[in-house]
């Protein structure tokens, strides 16, 4: 990385010491203040030039906002170059006033200059969407996986004992209805309300400690503690649907 960057100021000190041979060269043997003006705007437009190859070709800076911000830097350099160029080869047939040629040049800038503050600013906008939405994924995913976890488990050890189909129904339907009830929950509810959140993973956390004691009990035991389980299941679904 450190050899990439040496090659890079090397290789704009070449190109920017080529600017100015050229200028010298094919300039007016009268250097006035036009020429070192457009001297110094040239070689401003290839840092510029070169601080967009940056920008893209850069890991960290390589976003869709590192690129729109690329691509309007190049866009003014190029018309930038245009400008210089047309203001020089116009003045050898018909001399423009040098104020009319500096004020295009600082109106090009100040219009660029906002369409790039713009585009940094919805860059920006569009990153902190990203993250919210990618936060907002993870808490969708957190929550709604519980309790198809909860339900599996319910499932696989109540396999193991001798109880009231009946009561084993109405605990799996309770769960499946919680569940239907978690995932149609808007995801971004999860991180617009971090108390929701909290509470919900507090209740499923109660639910699945609930669950677990199945496994040791029997009996009247078992249909009291499913019981519980369901009446669980009923309070956690009354609870998102309320806070929805």
């Amino acid at each position: 990385m450190r050899s990439f960057k040496i090659l890079n100021c090397l290789i704009l000190a070449v190109t920017l010491s080529a600017i100015a041979g050229l200028f010298f060269l094919f300039g007016p043997a009268e250097k006035t203040l036009p020429f070192y003006f457009n001297l110094g705007f040239a070689c401003l437009i290839d840092v510029l030039f070169f601080c967009s190859l940056f920008i893209v070709s850069g890991k960290k800076h390589y976003t869709v906002q590192g690129i729109a911000l690329a691509k309007q830097i190049m866009t003014y350099g190029l018309l930038s170059t245009v400008l210089i160029l047309g203001y020089s080869l116009t003045s050898y047939f018909y001399p423009i006033p040098f104020p009319w040629y500096l004020g295009a040049v600082i109106l090009l800038t100040v219009i660029y200059f906002i369409i790039i503050i713009v585009t940094f600013q919805g860059g920006q906008v569009q990153r902190e969407t990203a993250e919210r939405l990618k936060q907002t994924g993870e808490a969708s995913r957190k929550y709604t996986k519980q309790i198809p976890d909860i339900h599996e488990y319910f499932v696989e050890t109540m396999s193991k004992k001798n109880a009231d189909p009946a009561y084993r129904e109405s605990v799996k339907k309770s769960l499946k209805i919680l569940h239907e009830t978690a995932t149609f929950v808007p995801t971004k509810l999860y991180v617009e309300k971090p108390e929701l959140a909290q509470n919900v993973s507090r209740h499923f956390e109660e639910l699945m400690a609930e669950t677990g004691k199945i496994v040791h009990l029997e009996g009247d035991a078992l249909i009291k503690q499913l019981e519980n389980i369901h009446a669980t299941a009923k309070r956690v679904t009354k609870y998102i649907q309320n806070n929805k």
